[in-house]
């Protein structure tokens, strides 16, 4: 055996560190401790490197993933949006048309009535269109400032109910309060 020559002999007997009498414990050699911390800093850095790999395989996937869902919401929303436009324009047409009828019917009724002519027909039934039309914009204004004056009414009701519940007074009752001072 080659590696047997190479060994010092000592009484024709290799001598080993079992042979050797000793009255403390053995120590372990210092290259094989430090050989073992360096393989284990190597695996922990090796593994620390494939985490990080794998987190940032994980983001990118997770970045992909809201993005196509942002893509998506942007497609569904758009292609709504032209659905709803193209409705509307066909509904617009439909009540441009109807009220085309109604207007032509009418003016032609009260030229018969003016005595064929077509222009006071015509002129009579577009004013009477406008009044109409003004008369319900005027309704349809003040019912709408009504209602805008009671939700303000309502919400500053509420206020003022939170007010109490918190602090015992609300801001109306500080202000009573404070102009009897006065």
């Amino acid at each position: 055996m080659e590696g047997d020559q190479d060994a010092p002999h000592h009484a024709g007997k290799q001598q080993t560190e079992m042979d050797q009498p000793s009255s403390a414990p053995a120590m372990p050699r210092t290259s094989d401790a430090s050989d073992q911390h360096e393989r284990a800093e190597h695996e922990t850095l090796k593994l620390l490197i494939t985490q990080l790999l794998q987190f940032r395989t994980y983001f990118w996937s997770y970045v992909n993933v809201k993005t196509d869902k942002v893509k998506l919401t942007l497609r569904i929303t758009l292609l709504w949006t032209v659905v709803a436009t193209l409705f509307l324009v066909a509904v617009a047409g439909l009540i441009v048309s109807a009220n085309w009828f109604v207007l032509s019917g009418t003016a032609d009724g009260l030229s018969v009535l003016f005595g064929n002519r077509i222009w006071a027909g015509k002129i009579i039934a577009g004013m009477l269109f406008l009044a109409g039309l003004g008369i319900a914009a005027r309704f349809a204004l003040a019912k709408w400032r009504v209602a805008s004056h009671e939700r303000t009414v309502q919400k500053y009701a509420r206020m003022q109910v939170g007010q109490q519940t918190e602090f015992g007074r609300s801001a109306s009752d500080q202000a009573a309060a404070f102009s009897d001072e006065i």
